[in-house]
């Protein structure tokens, strides 16, 4: 099967899984992210050494939104710190979003959940989209992912 469709599996399996609350292996949404997408991402990829490939449903709960991370090695092992590529879904699951993310809990971290820590994670961001040569079809900026909305029931 294709990263394409598997990806839209995604929005079939997911919605049920997270209704149950609690991350359970067992289930075909948890092995859709955690082990089918970054298999297929992995043999794209090819060097192990270098890169992990990792997908994430949650821990304990399941998270409103999954995940799947490319973390070069040399930067990062983790979506907490460092820079790193994502697939990241909206809490509707009608969009899926190929990013390159900054770790926020290590800015959190340095500088506190405050105005100042999104100040110093703004920064970083537009510092590293700068050193990026984007083609038309690639933007940088803020991506919707549902986040904000007060009345947000997820699917």
């Amino acid at each position: 099967m294709s990263l394409r469709d598997l990806l839209a599996r995604v929005r079939e399996e997911f919605p049920d899984y997270r209704a149950t609350g609690r991350v359970n292996s067992d289930a075909p949404a948890y092995r859709l992210i955690v082990h089918d997408i970054p298999d297929v991402l992995a043999r794209s990829i090819g060097d192990q050494r270098s890169y992990k490939v990792q997908g994430s449903t949650g821990a304990g709960n399941v998270t409103p939104a999954p995940w799947i991370g490319v973390f070069d090695r040399a930067v990062t092992e983790s979506a907490q710190s460092g820079y790193y590529f994502v697939y990241l879904f909206s809490l509707d699951l009608q969009r899926v979003y190929a990013c390159l993310a900054l770790g926020v809990t290590e800015f959190e971290q340095t500088f506190g959940k405050n105005q100042k820590m999104l100040e110093h994670l703004d920064r970083a961001a537009l510092a590293l989209s700068a050193k990026l040569e984007l083609t038309p079809r690639f933007s940088a900026g803020n991506i919707d992912l549902g986040a904000d909305r007060p009345n947000f029931t997820p699917l």
